[in-house]
């Protein structure tokens, strides 16, 4: 994910540049360069050891997957979980994943 934000500028024609914005008036796009994050909102996942409160962690790992243009789609809409959120959420060393949109 690092490599995607960095570049080379051919992948998004131009190194990107994220903003953390907690304001939710200042609506966003999927591929855009804002992450919506509020750092007191934990809504309940379903992860590999039953529902959990969401990390912050995973939040921004999860939107930050959205401002390269991953969306919540394919099979389940899991399609951002498997490819960000759960892979960087594990590297950082959460032990259990999320199994379900």
């Amino acid at each position: 994910m690092e490599e995607q934000i960095r570049g080379p500028r051919y992948w998004h024609g131009s190194p990107k540049t994220i903003h953390l914005n907690c304001d939710r008036d200042d609506k966003g796009e999927v591929g855009g360069s804002n992450l919506w994050i509020d750092p007191t909102y934990h809504p309940q996942l379903e992860m590999t050891n039953g529902w959990k409160p969401v990390s912050l962690l995973r939040a921004i790992a999860h939107e930050l997957g959205h401002t390269l243009g991953t969306g919540d789609d394919g099979p389940f809409q899991m399609s951002n979980v498997d490819l960000n959120e759960n892979p960087i959420s594990t590297q950082a060393g959460e032990r259990f994943e999320r199994i379900a949109y």
